[in-house]
């Protein structure tokens, strides 16, 4: 075998055992905040537990459904509206419709996963202001955000509670 020959050979060995890390780390998904950046629109429908503001009154359900359009700017910060259609008998959440502009912050984990926290200020309608707490995983390299609410409470206190939440949406990249 010649010089050159084995020359060859070595670089093709070396070749077949560094393509397949290679090709597995670009395959990686490194995702960041800089992964959300644009508006997000999506619904959902899900159930809240009220805890009114007369503690001697029992919990109610309410049935909520929502669409959502939030605009992320890749470091961090997002914003947008939520519009709620709920139905239930129990105060502070009567029956209606209620649209909120939402302010928050967001974290992107290098696997995909993240979360969300933000603050729901009333527009119009009978529902009293909010925060929220969310936690989601992106899919379609980030075209895609699947969210499920993992806290939200009422402000200012006093007016009633959010016992439990059971919310998830899909947010896709408009």
């Amino acid at each position: 075998m010649t010089s050159r020959s084995r020359s060859a050979s070595l670089t093709v060995l070396m070749i077949a055992l560094l393509l397949p890390g290679y090709v597995l780390a670009k395959s990686d998904k490194h995702f960041s905040n800089r992964s959300l950046d644009g508006g997000y629109a999506g619904s959902a429908n899900g159930t809240e537990w009220l805890q009114p503001a007369n503690l001697s009154d029992p919990p109610g359900k309410v049935d909520v459904a929502t669409a959502t359009l939030f605009n992320f700017d890749g470091a961090g910060n997002l914003s947008g509206s939520i519009t709620v259609v709920s139905q239930g008998t129990i105060s502070p959440s009567p029956p209606g419709v209620c649209v909120y502009s939402s302010l928050g912050t967001y974290t992107v984990n290098p696997d995909g996963t993240g979360t969300a926290t933000f603050s729901n200020t009333k527009v119009s309608g009978t529902c009293p202001d909010s925060t929220a707490a969310a936690s989601f995983v992106l899919s379609g390299q980030g075209t895609i955000v699947n969210l499920v609410f993992t806290s939200a409470s009422i402000t200012p206190s006093g007016q009633g509670s959010i016992v439990s939440l059971i919310l998830a949406t899909t947010l896709t990249k408009q």
